[in-house]
């Protein structure tokens, strides 16, 4: 500015000289947010997020390429930050917490002792106390919030009665595993099913022990007792801690296959869980079980 005033320096083609005080009035008029954007990653670990601060903004997300971090900045050149801060956090665990009924309960419902699982192997899993509340959930009239906080309950208990849930649950489970061409005949027979067996047992309580698995048969798939089931299957789509081990000892299933305990119990139903559900990458489990004290041994 003093060199331009003495016509010392002449502006470049197509600018003008300008003081500072003019310039922070041209810059707050112009930029109105800074993006900072994620233009490569390397050496990042899965699961991890990446956490940006700005002056009292921050922001979170994936930590991975093309992500973009908006912040608003003030007007003046004088306030704007010197620096934003970059955070990498990991998730170590992840839960689903259902709000089903929230709106019917008055706008706010508490999840105690809600277990989170790990996402590491042999994590432990950590217990947090949650509550949950609708913003614009407050109401005059407390009759009317008792009325549907009454109904609610009614309707839980209703639901735990008749097993109305443990029944769709199934029924669910079964179709998507499935995945029939028509749902609507397949739910429809399901029920059908269920209603018949349930007249037959006449209201008295279910037995269990005649449910494939559960009782002397055993539930079909791998190691059921029909021929040729106990043969290992292609494990490299399994996620599970069993899975890894026949996989890196080949063979270690081989050598045990004939080996029963005292009661009978052989590796086949211990590793049983694993193979017949290969799991997800995202939450590996144990895959076994010991069907009695010997098979520690």
């Amino acid at each position: 500015e003093r060199l331009a005033s003495q016509g010392q320096v002449p502006p470049p083609p197509g600018h003008v000289w300008c003081s500072p005080a003019d310039l922070g009035s041209r810059l707050s008029g112009q930029m109105g947010a800074m993006d900072v954007v994620v233009s490569n990653v390397d050496g990042a670990l899965s699961h991890t997020y990446l956490s940006v601060r700005c002056g009292e903004a921050r922001r979170l997300a994936p930590f991975r390429a093309g992500e973009v971090f908006s912040f608003p900045l003030p007007n003046g050149v004088e306030k704007m930050p010197k620096a934003y801060t970059v955070d990498v956090f990991k998730k170590v665990g992840s839960k689903q917490v259902s709000l089903a009924g929230i709106g019917a309960l008055g706008g706010s419902m508490d999840h105690n002792d809600l277990v989170i699982p790990s996402l590491e192997i042999q994590g432990p899993p950590i217990t947090v106390s949650l509550s949950a509340k609708l913003a614009n959930s407050q109401s005059s009239d407390v009759a009317g919030f008792n009325k549907k906080k009454d109904v609610a309950a009614k309707a839980k208990q209703y639901l735990e009665k008749h097993d109305v849930q443990t029944v769709l649950h199934e029924m669910f489970a079964q179709m998507l595993d499935r995945m029939p061409g028509d749902p609507m005949a397949f739910m429809i027979d399901f029920l059908e099913q269920r209603r018949d067996e349930a007249l037959e047992l006449g209201g008295r309580p279910r037995v269990f022990c005649h449910i494939p698995g559960l009782g002397e048969s055993l539930l079909p798939g791998f190691a059921d007792g029909t021929w040729g089931s106990e043969v290992l299957p292609n494990l490299s789509q399994h996620h599970s801690l069993v899975a890894d081990v026949l996989r890196k000892e080949r063979g270690l299933y081989d050598s045990l296959q004939h080996k029963t305990t005292k009661l009978g119990v052989g590796v086949g139903q211990c590793i049983k869980p694993g193979i017949d559900c290969p799991g997800h990458e995202l939450l590996k489990v144990a895959g076994l079980f010991a069907g009695d004290e010997d098979s520690y041994q």
